[in-house]
């Protein structure tokens, strides 16, 4: 999936595996959906491009300054999260 270069995670009740877009290369840009309160921290291991993600949708945010974010180890590449 290196040609990937931006997504928008469903927020029906997806269920996201372990390193799902783990190495996307190309991988810019994020929306993602506030339904999701809990993931696997490194589903964007890797994604050395992300620079931007947008939070989206209704309802209580996770606490994003935890460990257990989907983009924790990435976490010095992003630049904006829009909420």
């Amino acid at each position: 999936m290196n040609n990937l270069s931006a997504i928008t995670i469903p927020s029906n009740g997806i269920v996201i595996g372990v390193g799902c877009f783990s190495s996307c290369t190309s991988l810019e840009y994020v929306e993602w959906p506030v339904s999701i309160a809990s993931t696997n921290r490194y589903i964007f291991q890797n994604c050395t491009k992300l620079k931007t993600i947008k939070i989206y949708g209704n309802g209580s945010m996770i606490d994003y300054s935890s460990t257990n974010i989907p983009w924790y180890d990435i976490r010095s590449n992003i630049e904006n999260v829009i909420i």
